[in-house]
């Protein structure tokens, strides 16, 4: 307390104190440009706990790992990216700035890296950013403005979902190679989006993936898939605005559209729920191209007409269509969809199985807790994580 009075608080004193603090601030942003050397160099262990150190030291972080994604030698910017997020508000603005950076790789990340760092102040930049000359820099701005939930931004995405065939195929422009886009997954509110794919039944999906559904194998073979239009429609379904729904199903019923973004304009159909556009993804089921999003986005509708549907398909024979059927189950919701879950969680298919789980979970009928106790004997120890994740979820119901 004698300290706290004896300061000398005169405009003398405060300058040096901010001259003190300033030059402390000098030293941890040098300390945060070493820890970023970590994220290139170190082994796994040191990399992470550099990563865990630069998000504690937070705002001072920022410019060191700006720096660090802008360096042509980076070969670890997935490490950087994700503290960024985790930063969060402190980066937008370098974040934006880097948005109108020469490198088109550069603008292109930092409009990915918005899918993560929710913040209105990038909505303008990112809407600016769907008129880039770049493909992946209009595809990223895209996923980042839905993710962003930017609704003043849905009349521009609807004219970008319109657009995109027009301007690549006057530009000559060719997408970019998949090979090309190596973005971390950096969307961390996945359940507060109500969304399915939970660190669990992701683990399930990248060590066990579902077999190929051969109706995409009619992948466009010119590689012309429509990424930004995809991008646009995924924008557009996540906002959820009904403004969004006549152009949607147009691109839905439009053939000379690639199965990309018309399975992506079913999707977002789906996400926004208007009854308008029921019978439209309900026909869908029977464009081959598209079976497997429609049949997903039905349950969006919380329509009835949907479970005569979900009951031919829930013993399909592919599994693919299976775990899309337990999709459509859980987004319809309610005690009709129970009986086919729990079926379903007896599937032969153990990614089947985990989505089941998950999915009786979410619908939150406690009529699922002792099935899913019995289904503990016999799954494998990814399955049961997923389970008891689900028993968890229902205990707090």
């Amino acid at each position: 307390m004698a300290a706290a009075t004896s300061m000398d608080f005169r405009i003398e004193g405060i300058e040096e104190l901010a001259q003190a603090a300033r030059r402390d601030l000098d030293r941890v942003e040098d300390r945060a440009r070493l820890l970023t050397r970590a994220l290139r160099f170190a082994d796994d262990e040191a990399r992470a706990k550099a990563a865990e150190v630069l998000v504690e030291i937070g705002a001072p972080a920022v410019g060191p790992l700006v720096e660090f994604l802008t360096d042509d030698q980076v070969t670890r910017g997935a490490a950087a990216q994700q503290v960024l997020v985790q930063i969060g508000s402190a980066a937008v603005e370098p974040l934006v700035e880097l948005l109108g950076h020469p490198d088109p790789h550069l603008r292109s990340t930092a409009a990915w890296l918005f899918t993560g760092v929710v913040d209105p102040r990038a909505c303008p930049a990112l809407v600016m950013a769907l008129d880039d000359d770049d493909e992946a820099v209009r595809q990223c701005a895209a996923y980042a403005l839905g993710d962003q939930h930017c609704f003043w931004a849905v009349p521009r995405l609807i004219r970008l979902l319109d657009d995109a065939v027009e301007r690549r195929a006057a530009t000559g422009v060719q997408p970019p190679d998949s090979d090309d886009l190596h973005f971390e997954q950096l969307r961390l509110d996945a359940d507060e989006a109500g969304q399915l794919w939970d660190e669990g039944v992701a683990r399930l999906l990248a060590e066990e993936a579902p077999e190929h559904v051969a109706t995409h194998a009619h992948d466009q073979e010119d590689g012309r898939e429509d990424y930004v239009g995809a991008a646009a429609a995924y924008a557009l379904g996540t906002i959820g605005d009904p403004r969004a729904v006549e152009p949607l199903i147009r691109v839905v019923r439009d053939e000379g559209r690639d199965w990309l973004v018309r399975g992506q304009a079913i999707w977002a159909l789906g996400e926004v729920g208007d009854e308008r556009a029921f019978d439209i993804v309900l026909a869908s089921l029977d464009d081959p191209n598209c079976e497997p999003e429609a049949l997903s986005a039905l349950g969006g509708f919380r329509d009835e007409r949907a479970l005569p549907v979900f009951a031919r398909y829930y013993r399909h024979s592919c599994s693919f269509l299976r775990q899309q059927t337990v999709l459509g189950l859980r987004e319809h919701g309610g005690s009709a969809v129970v009986p086919y879950l729990l079926a379903l969680l007896h599937d032969r298919d153990v990614v089947v199985r985990g989505f089941a789980a998950r999915a009786l979970a979410w619908v939150g009928d406690r009529r699922a807790i002792e099935p899913l106790l019995y289904s503990l004997r016999y799954g494998d120890e990814r399955f049961r994580t997923v389970v008891l994740e689900a028993l968890d979820d229902l205990s707090r119901d």
